[in-house]
């Protein structure tokens, strides 16, 4: 419910605040370097199409009992397996690509999920009453390479569906300019 409702309210703050896989990954020793390309993003759609088609194919294609196997315990199992392939990938992609965020900006299938309604989110960081010196860190700082700075200073509200609502850009603001 979190992460098809929730986006409504505050954007993809699940993965800012309560995503245990990009928690993991914020640990690992990898300083950013640059920002990922976009036609890396586009892989997501690939790992959403994977992430239904796999069931799906368990189901209709193998025969997998979904009431059966889950009082047999086998959900844990696959559960395992989900996650401790999210971490091989994750870790491998923040190395690739020196971002620890690599994960979430190329893999992640449940950001596309929550890509729609965080667009219509009603809570969105944007300029406070002081005004933008334009220096950048803001943009610098943002973990999902978002161009801060375009919104803030031309009195926007940040819309970008990657905002995570993490308030790296406003701890990193030296006019406190976001708010």
């Amino acid at each position: 419910m979190a992460k098809v409702f929730g986006p409504l309210i505050w954007g993809r703050g699940f993965c800012g605040w309560a995503c245990w896989t990009a928690a993991v990954l914020e640990w690992l020793p990898v300083k950013k370097e640059g920002r990922i390309k976009s036609e890396f993003k586009k892989l997501r759609y690939l790992s959403l199409g994977i992430s239904i088609l796999f069931p799906l194919i368990l189901i209709f294609f193998l025969n997998y009992d979904v009431r059966s196997d889950y009082l047999n315990r086998s959900e844990m199992a696959w559960m395992f397996i989900g996650n401790g392939l999210y971490y091989l990938i994750g870790i491998a992609l923040a190395f690739i690509f020196k971002d620890r965020r690599a994960f979430c900006k190329v893999a992640c299938p449940v950001s596309l999920v929550m890509k729609l309604p965080s667009g219509l989110r009603l809570i969105k960081l944007g300029p406070s009453d002081k005004d933008c010196i334009k220096c950048g860190r803001c943009s610098r700082k943002c973990p999902m390479d978002i161009d801060v700075m375009a919104y803030i200073s031309q009195g926007r509200k940040v819309t970008d569906t990657e905002c995570i609502l993490c308030l790296e850009c406003v701890r990193n603001c030296p006019a406190e300019a976001i708010g």
